[in-house]
């Protein structure tokens, strides 16, 4: 737990000592701050086993925010969300792998409007 907490401590330090891409590495903050919390979730855990549940609840939460930001920063890797669009509407339809075939062929028009509903 201390080793993970420091290790990301530090990376955050030196992301935020090159903060040269603030829109970027903003969302690259986010995804890892969630390394200490789920340190410290698990420790406070392990400690107070009663409680558990409480410590759970925050970090949950803290992780589907964890999620929509690691798709906000794919999406702005692919140069933002115009591009991200035009990018998916040009793919052909794509085919869901086993054990999915019956699902049928996935319109990939809707690709991220799907990704991002389901985030």
């Amino acid at each position: 737990t201390v080793i993970a907490i420091c290790l990301s401590l530090h990376l955050v330090q030196r992301h935020l000592k090159n903060y040269v891409k603030p829109q970027r590495q903003r969302y690259v903050l986010r995804i890892i701050w969630m390394v200490p919390i789920y340190a410290l979730d698990s420790f406070l855990s392990l400690c107070f086993i009663n409680w558990a549940v409480l410590f759970e609840v925050p970090r949950d939460c803290y992780e589907s925010y964890v999620i929509y930001n690691f798709l906000a920063l794919m999406v702005d890797y692919m140069g933002g969300e115009e591009a991200a669009r035009s990018f998916f509407a040009a793919q052909p339809p794509q085919k869901h792998w086993f054990p999915f075939g019956f699902l049928g062929e996935h319109d990939m028009n809707v690709f991220l409007e799907t990704c991002r509903f389901n985030t």
